[in-house]
This record gives structure tokens, C-alpha cells and sequence, in this order.
């Protein structure tokens, strides 16, 4: 997959009095099979920049190409995108905004329009991937797991 930027720009609060630039003509290029790094101190816009990958951010300006097509075309599969890319940010807690555990793994499923009883099927599965039980955690809340049960 090859991801393009070109003439990238974002403000937070377009078109407000508190309006704040955090990409400035953003010109980059991610070839196929290409690794790269993003470092930065805080507030640079490395998330600001990630969540542009994903359609999760609409540059105020410029344009965002996957594998040559503009994402924000309006005949551009968004569905597609996001089984192609998705974003694990830093801080797993963060995320974490269910009822319940099977609730909150359920999210995903849902979002691809499964039917009911695919979605229990995979949800039961991607906890049996991280040594969860489904009957054992899978009605608690997750904000009132232990440290370490989130984290897997």
C-alpha cells in the first residue's frame, strides 16, 4: 500500500477565532512495504498526521492518496480504508469506552455491519487470542479490569 500527502495542511477549530495550524504544507511519501518512524516532542502533530492515514481527520487543505486515490473522494470506499489501516494509540485505556468487555471488542464487527451472530463469533475469538474467556470477562466493565487485563 502506498500512502501520499500532498500540501497537507490541518487547523483545529477551521473557520474559529481559536483556530490552531498543526500540519503546514505536508508533502510525504510511503512507499509499499516501506518502514518509517514519526518522533516528535508533544503537540507537533504526529497524531494530528496518523489520523489523516485513516480518514479519522479531513485535511483543511491538500490532498490524502492511498495507493493513488484520494480518500476524500466521494466514490472512495471509506470500509475499505479502514480494514487497510487502523491507529492503536498510545494509551489502551484511552480506547476503552463500552459498557462491557464483549461491548467494547464488539465495536469493530459492528462497524463492518456483521451479522449477530459473526460478531459474537469474533468477539469470543479475539478474547480466547489474548487468554480472556468470553464467560469469564466478557460481561465485566472494562474500566474496572486489573492493570495488566487490558493491556493483552
Amino acid at each position: 500500500m502506498k500512502i501520499k500527502f500532498e500540501n497537507v495542511c490541518y487547523q483545529y477549530n477551521h473557520q474559529l477565532p481559536q483556530q490552531r495550524q498543526v500540519l503546514n504544507d505536508i508533502n510525504l511519501e510511503i512507499s509499499a512495504g516501506e518502514f518509517i518512524g514519526l518522533v516528535g516532542p508533544t503537540g507537533s502533530g504526529k497524531t494530528t498526521l496518523l489520523q489523516h492515514f485513516t480518514g479519522l481527520l479531513q485535511p483543511t487543505s491538500g490532498k490524502v492518496y492511498i495507493d493513488e486515490r484520494d480518500i476524500w473522494r466521494k466514490d472512495y470506499p471509506q470500509k475499505e480504508l479502514r480494514r487497510k489501516i487502523g491507529l492503536v494509540f498510545q494509551f489502551p485505556e484511552s480506547q476503552l469506552f463500552d459498557e462491557t468487555v464483549c461491548a467494547d471488542v464488539a465495536f469493530g464487527p459492528k462497524a463492518l455491519n456483521l451479522s449477530e451472530e459473526e460478531i459474537e463469533k469474533r468477539v469470543a475469538q479475539a478474547l480466547m487470542l489474548v487468554g480472556m474467556k468470553n464467560d469469564e470477562i466478557g460481561n465485566r466493565s472494562p474500566h474496572h479490569l486489573s492493570e495488566g487485563e487490558p493491556n493483552r
